[in-house]
């Protein structure tokens, strides 16, 4: 069964700004919340933006803190080739 968590990140939001997430981790898990966390911020708030690494406060549904987690993310180029002309 998923557990709803919220996240927000220090000096660029307040409490009733926290974002939501679902997750079948538990909160001993707080390193891989932090990463489902960071990979919900990246995909669905413009995270793809943000200057990495940055912390996130992981919080229960009720709002007590879990932790903080220092998420940087890893850089994987992709390249497209196309012919040209001479």
């Amino acid at each position: 069964m998923k557990t709803t968590y919220r996240f927000n990140i220090p000096d660029t939001m307040v409490f009733e700004d926290d974002y939501e997430f679902k997750s079948n981790f538990d909160e001993e898990d707080g390193d891989w919340l932090a990463e489902q966390a960071a990979e919900n911020y990246h995909q669905k708030h413009d995270g793809w933006e943000s200057s990495w690494p940055i912390t996130f406060i992981i919080r229960k549904e009720d709002g007590s803190e879990i932790g903080r987690y220092e998420v940087d993310r890893e850089t994987v180029p992709q390249f497209s080739a196309r012919k040209v002309s001479q």
